[in-house]
């Protein structure tokens, strides 16, 4: 939203000079509190083993860890969502200016509108989801697995229907999926720490996030060459909705029991 304005009226080296010393406004508090270590939340262990005992033990080898099926499906998931994030992140504010005709300004605040609505509904779909948890203890696979592939496909859906959809209407379809990328985020999250445990939680979730950024390293040239040769969204968008049914069906195929 900020950056949006400060474009309007001052140009993009403004932005770069107040979003790089806002920035650095983090280091009060993690100067005053970096040293403060906080009580662990009064969460059992789901097994018998002390959690004494599981922090004392080595962690796996990497190569164990390459071996599990459902590091590739958790993998697939987290490279499906970047992909859509990225997307949104890069190619958003020149989609809403050039190909939808919206001012600077009115792009400033759709743009923030798209993540405000994105972040509530992570908040609401992780609340939901430990309800339904809390109520049926044993239903995790069943519905974490549920929610990470109802974000991957709402949120595919929603970039299938921008692309066909006439340009006065392409916001309704926006806004859903910004819903649905927010939707996954808290399910997908927990899934990768049930399943890799505290002893290779570090690990599986470097190679986790190296496996979605590479849509980081090839969607936004690959979305850029499409431009360059079509003029178009449509395309892009079409191609960010294969990816997110692509990822969803890997997520759903590799990853048996949570």
């Amino acid at each position: 939203f900020l950056g949006g304005y400060i474009l309007a009226y001052y140009g993009w080296r403004a932005i770069f000079l107040f979003f790089g010393l806002l920035s650095l406004l983090w280091l009060i508090p993690w100067g005053l509190y970096h040293g403060v270590v906080p009580s662990p939340l009064p969460i059992p262990l789901p097994s018998e083993v002390p959690s004494t005992i599981v922090s004392a033990l080595p962690p796996p080898p990497i190569l164990v860890i390459l071996r599990q099926r459902r590091l590739w499906g958790t993998g697939c998931s987290q490279l499906a969502h970047v992909y859509f994030q990225y997307f949104a992140q890069i190619w958003l504010p020149l989609f809403l200016v050039s190909a939808r005709g919206y001012s600077i300004k009115a792009m400033a605040v759709i743009s923030a509108l798209f993540y405000l609505v994105g972040g509530l509904a992570a908040a609401i779909s992780g609340a939901m989801t430990d309800q339904a948890l809390k109520a049926s203890p044993g239903s995790s696979t069943r519905t974490r697995k549920r929610v990470v592939a109802l974000g991957l496909l709402g949120g595919g859906l929603s970039m299938f229907v921008m692309a066909i959809l006439p340009d006065a209407m392409s916001l309704f379809p926006l806004f859903i999926g910004a819903v649905f990328l927010g939707v996954q985020i808290p399910a997908l999250s927990a899934v990768t720490q049930t399943i890799a445990g505290p002893r290779a939680g570090g690990q599986w979730y470097g190679i986790q996030n190296m496996i979605g950024n590479v849509a980081g390293v090839v969607g936004p040239p690959v979305t850029g060459y499409i431009l360059d040769k079509t003029g178009s969204f449509e395309i892009p968008l079409l191609l960010c909705a294969a990816v997110s049914a692509a990822g969803c069906a890997g997520f759903w195929l590799l990853i048996e029991e949570v």
